[in-house]
């Protein structure tokens, strides 16, 4: 994850993500707040007063990722992802605030997307809503890019006429539009159009 302001609901909401040793610590309130503590008293996290947020240094974090051998990293950056997917929000009334707390933490995951790289539908989810709302602020070259890699693993994963296919179709159609790229929109329209109408209502 980013370093910087972590928020504890990924450990408590995403437990079901992690090992069952974890899951029983981050489920229990107490035994949770107990670990971070002891963690705050070796100075290896910070906990920020105002949100409750951690932070942890980043030369700190550098040395337990190196202490890890390749496996072991790429299969908590499965649990992140997956945690991380469940939490960040899309589709709800106004999700700015919160979107934009938890963005460094799910662009951290897709660069771990990329860098292993992590095929699953998860991982088209979460690229999709940061596309969406990197969409909504106008951001709008990272937002394609985060779409068109969605849309290459949700490809692969569900296959090409699968309606999660269409929906990020969609949503890079609009995108094109809003720039008036309307040719490029055009092509994503016509290939929406090829998919079996009741393919893209599943």
């Amino acid at each position: 994850m980013h370093p910087d302001a972590i928020p504890e609901e990924v450990f408590s909401k995403g437990a079901a993500h992690f090992s069952p040793l974890l899951q029983k610590t981050m489920r229990d309130p107490m035994q949770f707040d107990e670990a971070i503590i002891e963690l705050l008293n070796f100075s290896l996290l910070r906990r920020l007063p105002d949100t409750g947020d951690v932070s942890i240094h980043r030369l700190v974090q550098a040395v337990l990722i190196d202490a890890m051998d390749e496996a072991t990293q790429q299969a908590w950056a499965e649990a992140i992802l997956r945690a991380v997917a469940q939490l960040f929000p899309f589709g709800e009334v106004a999700p700015w605030p919160t979107c934009q707390r938890y963005l460094p933490h799910a662009m951290s995951c897709a660069e771990a997307i990329e860098h292993w790289p992590l095929f699953s539908q998860e991982a088209a989810i979460l690229l999709t809503n940061i596309a969406s709302y990197l969409d909504d602020r106008a951001q709008y070259p990272v937002a394609e890019l985060l779409y068109q890699r969605a849309l290459a693993i949700s490809e692969r994963v569900l296959g090409p006429e699968h309606a999660e296919v269409a929906r990020i179709l969609n949503n890079l159609a609009i995108l094109y539009r809003n720039q008036r790229k309307y040719e490029q929109a055009e092509l994503l329209y016509q290939r929406i159009r090829s998919i079996p109408y009741e393919l893209t209502r599943a």
